[in-house]
């Protein structure tokens, strides 16, 4: 059990943080979009001949003022977008901003719309509309390091990569980490240092959280629609499951594997390896819940891989025929940096399992329950300690996780701790239960209102379109464009 005195201790870390680090933050919220005309078609490139580009370059460039663009970026595809919150201290803030965001995106493209003369949308998880998808998909203004690790994912994954999606990147205040570290006996405290401590705990807190992905899918699901075609028709039905976007994202087995983050020496042996072997390429460890390093350190990398590439392509360094030819001296490169990129400090959890489009109030409950079961595994060293991201846990994680994209709240599982059969709807309200006694000692229990209503019957998201359309349909279980 947490000690009675975490609550306060975590309040006077956060405002020791907050003193030393005002810009700082605990939780960050990163929400996909993908770009779509009025017939619901991915935007993909303005102008014609030496001229063209990107829809979303254009976007970023001509409709989105300079300051807001900060917070913006590429993503895969001519048609996606991606906006970042900065740090928050409180799950609230977090999501307040990203609703902001939504905003200045909105405004953008009404802009984009007003020049091109037709209404243009924004949607959430996978596109409505099947879509070729290759090279020529990809977006002109990466960097060639971003390009080549881009080309090489579609090659592996194709539209499998068209989805958006949400990340919510969660932390804990380094004061916290500091006082408790000092504060262990010589013994504990061993050889390690700070951020070995640090890291240790978010790889650990990344292992436990991976038992509750599926819940996180299931609370979060909302694309039940999936883009077919009937006689040679382009429509847009509605499915028996919940969230299409995370059946169609790429989760490759031969990354997601045992023992992963058993400990943050398992993590970087394995993780090693798996680049050496040439599984690991970039940043393409696309596993529901990953640990991650702090992001400057990681940007200049990936700043200093796409510079040297380009002066092995542009300045004629190596000639045809030598032992080093630039593709092979180019993916060395990219190794290495990976290599160092492995071994920087964790900083962070990233959960990348959410979909968008819910009530304001959802979205405070679901990134507040995650920010709850950090500090729960923080504070109580045998909270969902059995999970031990073996072979048997991550292959009945897998499985969760898919019966989650399917049936949602409906969905019968296996209780990721024990291995008995549970109702989806029982494990929030199990969850929710573990979490409450912190979450009313930090006054956030009424943040978690719309999941209680939930695990006691309430529709979630996904549960909500299906119930509305399919009272406006008249066609099967085609989706008429005007709903």
């Amino acid at each position: 059990m947490p000690s009675k005195k975490f609550p306060e201790k975590y309040h006077l870390a956060l405002e020791q943080a907050a003193k030393e680090k005002p810009q700082g933050g605990l939780n960050g919220f990163e929400q996909e979009w993908n770009l779509l005309d009025e017939e619901l078609r991915p935007l993909l490139t303005v102008g014609a001949g030496p001229s063209q580009h990107s829809f979303v370059d254009y976007l970023l460039a001509e409709c989105v003022p300079p300051w807001q663009a900060q917070f913006s970026q590429l993503e895969v595809f001519h048609w996606m977008t991606e906006w970042a919150t900065r740090p928050y201290y409180s799950p609230r803030g977090a999501i307040y901003e990203a609703r902001l965001m939504e905003a200045s995106l909105i405004n953008a493209l009404h802009q984009a719309g007003l020049k091109f003369g037709e209404r243009l949308h924004y949607w959430h998880g996978n596109l409505l509309y099947l879509t070729d998808i290759g090279h020529h998909s990809i977006p002109g203004n990466w960097s060639i390091a971003k390009r080549r690790y881009l080309e090489k994912c579609v090659d592996l994954y194709g539209g499998g990569l068209a989805v958006a999606g949400i990340h919510s990147n969660l932390s804990l205040p380094d004061p916290l980490f500091a006082w408790d570290f000092m504060h262990l006996s010589a013994s504990e405290r061993g050889d390690q240092h700070l951020d070995e401590f640090k890291s240790e705990f978010y790889i650990t807190a990344t292992r436990l959280l991976r038992a509750f992905a599926s819940l996180f899918i299931a609370t979060s699901a909302s694309t039940p629609m999936q883009a077919q075609v009937k006689d040679g028709r382009a429509v847009v039905v509605i499915t028996e499951y919940d969230s299409i976007r995370n059946l169609t994202f790429p989760n490759p087995r031969e990354i997601d594997l045992p023992d992963l983050y058993r400990s943050y020496d398992d993590y970087l042996q394995i993780s090693y390896d798996l680049v050496r072997r040439g599984v690991r390429f970039g940043n393409n460890n696309y596993t529901p819940v990953r640990a991650r390093s702090f992001s400057e350190p990681v940007e200049r990398l990936i700043s200093t891989t796409s510079d040297e590439l380009t002066h092995l392509y542009t300045r004629g360094l190596f000639a045809a025929g030598e032992a080093t030819p630039p593709e092979e001296m180019a993916l060395q490169i990219e190794k290495q940096n990976l290599m160092a990129r492995i071994n920087l400090p964790m900083g962070r959890v990233e959960v990348r399992t959410d979909e968008g489009a819910h009530s304001l109030e959802l979205d405070i409950a679901n990134l507040t329950l995650k920010h709850l079961l950090l500090l729960h595994i923080y504070s109580d060293s045998k909270f969902a300690r059995g999970f031990r991201y073996d072979r048997e846990d991550i292959s009945r994680a897998r499985v969760n996780e898919n019966l989650a994209a399917k049936f949602s709240m409906r969905a019968e599982i296996e209780n990721p701790l024990t291995g008995k059969p549970i109702g989806m709807r029982d494990f929030l309200k199990w969850t929710l239960g573990e979490v409450r006694p912190l979450a009313e000692a930090l006054n956030m229990w009424d943040d978690l209102r719309p999941l209680v209503e939930i695990s006691e019957g309430a529709r979630n998201t996904a549960e909500k379109m299906r119930a509305r359309l399919q009272g406006q349909l008249s066609n099967g279980n085609e989706v008429p464009f005007e709903c």
